[in-house]
């Protein structure tokens, strides 16, 4: 037994929350875990439409209707924010709940539950209202009492237990919204048969006959046209694009739905959209721009709602496919700089996924791409990509081993083999060719003249393998690369010319030379993929630097304007309070040190128990990393005092870090581990670097209990930020 547990179990009985407070519930007891917290601000850049509803308040009805436009714009959690706000300022709003239902669409254990309790109040709305609340509760399967599960036992906090929603699920919606727009300047009933027609539009298109998806699909584009033809900057136009996606031939219709970044500037889905439409034209440039838009748009967003990187939705992938669009244009330096970025930021395991090795893999193909096997070398050794991860330090052996044989060094990349070997059985999501491919290039590089045609039937890198193939003379495989692969990127097309320059083919060597040349614009010409065509580019009597100039088009919207081109932490808040000593502890005090700090709901909260103990099991491993810990509770210096004597008289240790005391919740509303809507604390977790700076945060209704995953990425962070 953990000597803290006699201490945590004295404590909880010396100890009583404050009067009325559920220390781990906020919220009805079925509503889940992961809603926001912290109120809404009015957003200036998005253009709200108008969505009456029954209300006294004119705030809560401006809320609303941003809400609404938050929603077509595709940020949900900013939407569900936001109708919560509704909710705070008008508790009698059923609408305020139906708004929270459909921002909440994506874990319907949730959205059926707030759907469910506006029906239960629909007589409070109007009788506009009233229709959509029938129309969505029908929908989710809300018009009769939900069956349920309880997922945490001591607050009795239970979810629903609900099927995905089918296409015929949307057809009954679509036409219960049909219903519902008998006015024929109702933008926003317009607008929500659109929505409801985008997300029933995959599933229609596979079993919907041909000509059938044909008629829908003109009939979804006369509907957006419809829209935009009374409000012009209407956000529901990024439904074109998602609709445009699902139709054969759709991108000719989508041309009505782009640009959509530009009228509302500050949402980074907006401008996800133009970037996925201008890659259904073929434009990967302007996909690119419109990715960075994206990127700044959501750096701006972090800045002001105050939360970091992986609780904002879509950033990371948007960011990821940012590097792969540079890549495929041949942009080397840029794409690394940005997959640099990628690992740089912070990362929290319910954004990890099944494949935690997602972000050091890409950044490592980047370079790899660039051939630049010593920094590969380096970098897997190094702070940036640490971490106990199996499937990341199998990742770091690949990418090292695969190095070591492009730099001369076989013994070493032997032992990366035997590594990668012992690592990759025990990991489920591990790409299961690497072990061969290192094999294979291990056993080349050894003689083996198999290996490389081996390393084309499993997928290798075809660009990597072309350069292998030529340098080896292996004409065959070489050859068979060029008939196989149809790709058109940046990367290929050198690798292509390549090839057939260097098997004596000069006139197809330079019409795919010429292909890449059109395409080359910001081409990294220093990578070596691009610098060994220099002789084709000297027999097509072309200058050495061979790369198209860009046109200027039409002119883009300042990107400095949409937000900064990176995260930086900001300054944690102050925190002075008494200690259960009496004695005050200010973290000023600690600068230069690193400090987690672990905002908690007293000894009365069984959860946070378990987390005070499962932190104090690992502190000497936080203490040889030189990270101070620092406790805050809700609990007064006597009942602190009171708990530390009844473990005294229990002969048990004492509390291994200071608990520092904050009755009036003062620390935990300046912190944001308080929640504005319930007016109750909560539960958080914060790194606070040597520069005083807020590295890392958890703030939730329950804490943070993944400690050797806080540990391991705290000692990352740290090592990253002293450079």
């Amino acid at each position: 037994m953990s000597p803290l547990r006699p201490v945590l179990a004295l404590a909880a009985l010396v100890l009583t929350v404050a009067p009325g407070l559920s220390p781990a519930q906020h919220g009805p007891p079925a509503v889940g875990r992961e809603i926001p917290h912290h109120r809404a601000t009015r957003q200036a850049d998005l253009r709200a439409g108008r969505f009456p509803i029954k209300t006294a308040s004119k705030d809560a009805q401006g809320f609303f209707d941003q809400g609404v436009a938050q929603l077509h714009a595709g940020d949900p959690y900013e939407a569900w924010r936001s109708f919560r706000q509704v909710a705070l300022l008008d508790p009698e709003c059923p609408m305020a709940l139906w708004g929270q239902a459909l921002a909440s669409e994506a874990d319907l254990g949730q959205a059926v539950l707030f759907a469910r309790e506006a029906f239960k109040l629909r007589e409070k709305a109007g009788p506009r209202g009233q229709q959509y609340i029938k129309a969505y509760a029908r929908f989710f399967g809300a018009l009769s009492e939900p069956k349920t599960e309880v997922i945490d036992a001591e607050t009795g906090r239970r979810r629903a237990v609900a099927e995905p929603r089918t296409v015929a699920h949307y057809e009954r919606l679509e036409r219960d919204l049909d219903a519902i727009a008998t006015d024929s300047k109702d933008v926003e009933a317009f607008a929500f048969r659109l929505r409801a027609r985008a997300a029933g539009a995959h599933g229609a298109m596979t079993t919907e006959a041909h000509e059938s998806m044909r008629a829908r699909m003109h009939d979804d584009f006369a509907l957006l046209r419809r829209i935009l033809s009374m409000a012009a900057d209407h956000p529901a136009q990024r439904y074109g694009v998602i609709v445009s996606g699902s139709y054969p031939r759709g991108r000719q219709l989508a041309r009505d739905a782009w640009p959509c970044g530009p009228n509302v500037p500050g949402v980074g889905r907006m401008w996800q959209a133009d970037a996925r439409f201008q890659v259904r034209l073929g434009r990967f440039r302007d996909s690119v721009w419109a990715r960075e838009a994206a990127l700044r748009a959501d750096h701006r967003q972090l800045a002001r709602v105050g939360v970091h990187p992986y609780e904002l939705d879509e950033l990371e992938y948007n960011l990821e496919q940012l590097v792969r669009e540079l890549r495929d244009l041949g942009r080397l330096r840029e794409a690394r700089s940005f997959a640099t970025y990628l690992n740089e930021l912070p990362r929290h395991p319910r954004t990890l996924g099944d494949d935690p090795a997602r972000r050091p893999r890409l950044l490592l193909d980047t370079l790899a791409l660039a051939e630049e096997w010593n920094e590969i070398v380096s970098l897997a050794s190094g702070s940036l990509l640490m971490g106990g991860d199996r499937a990341i330090r199998a990742e770091r052996a690949f990418a090292a081993g695969r190095a070591c044989v492009m730099t001369g060094r076989l013994d070493a990349a032997r032992k990366q083999f035997a590594v990668l070997t012992e690592l990759t059985p025990a990991i489920p999501s591990a790409p299961g060719p690497r072990i061969g491919h290192l094999r294979d290039l291990i056993a080349h590089a050894e003689g083996d003249g198999a290996a490389l045609a081996r390393l084309a039937r499993a997928g290798y890198s075809r660009e990597h393998l072309a350069a292998l193939c030529v340098e080896s003379k292996d004409h065959t495989t070489a050859q068979s690369l060029v008939v196989t692969t149809m790709a058109t990127t940046g990367p290929w097309l050198a690798a292509r010319a390549w090839i057939e320059w260097s098997l004596g083919r000069g006139k197809p060597a330079e019409a795919t030379f010429l292909r890449l040349r059109a395409v080359s614009t910001g081409l990294d010409l220093d990578a070596p993929l691009f610098r060994r065509l220099a002789p084709i580019a000297r027999a097509l009597k072309l200058p050495e630097d061979w790369r198209k100039t860009l046109r200027s088009g039409p002119p883009k919207i300042n990107l400095d304007a949409l937000g900064p081109a990176r995260w930086s932490p900001k300054p944690s808040p102050p925190l002075r309070l008494p200690r259960g000593t009496g004695a005050q502890v200010d973290l000023k005090d600690l600068r230069g040190q690193p400090v987690l700090v672990v905002f908690f709901l007293g000894f009365g909260c069984v959860h946070c128990v378990e987390q005070l103990q499962d932190i104090q099991q690992h502190r000497r491993a936080f203490r040889d990393a030189g990270i101070k810990i620092l406790a805050v509770g809700i609990d007064t210096v006597a009942e602190v005092k009171a708990a530390r004597q009844a473990a005294e008289e229990a002969d048990s240790p004492p509390m291994p870090f200071p608990i520092l005391c904050d009755p009036g919740r003062a620390a935990f509303k300046e912190w944001g581990a308080f929640s504005d809507f319930t007016q109750e604390p909560l539960h958080g977790t914060y790194l606070i670097d040597r520069k005083g700076r807020l590295r890392w945060q958890d703030v939730s209704i329950e804490p943070f209990m993944a400690t050797k995953f806080l540990l391991a990425e705290f000692q990352r962070l740290l090592a990253t930020g002293k450079k």
